[in-house]
């Protein structure tokens, strides 16, 4: 029992493994260019028409998506925007900035 311990306690904790697997994941999603889909660039345009607008006006009234639908691309593709920024509040709220 003691050996069985021993090694599941060295061989199989994974945790190293997986922290340095993380790392590698967000550092090749930080290298990676932003969605430039026309329905990215309908989103940008939406943005700068109503000045502000919260990620929930953006999906259910402007654009009928469910939450079936992997926003995250696209968020990464507002935020590497000059002129979009998040308010950074409560809600995911989109601000056009001249």
């Amino acid at each position: 029992a003691k050996r069985a311990r021993h090694h599941a306690l060295t061989s199989l904790d994974d945790t190293r493994t997986m922290r340095e697997m993380s790392q590698y994941i967000t550092t090749l999603m930080d290298t990676m260019a932003p969605r430039q889909s026309p329905r990215a660039l309908e989103l940008v345009d939406l943005i700068q028409q109503h000045g502000r607008i919260t990620k929930k006006e953006l999906m259910t009234h402007h654009l009928n998506w469910g939450r079936g639908i992997a926003f995250t691309p696209y968020r990464r593709t507002l935020m590497a925007h000059p002129h979009i920024y998040d308010t950074m509040g409560p809600e995911p709220t989109y601000q056009w900035g001249d």
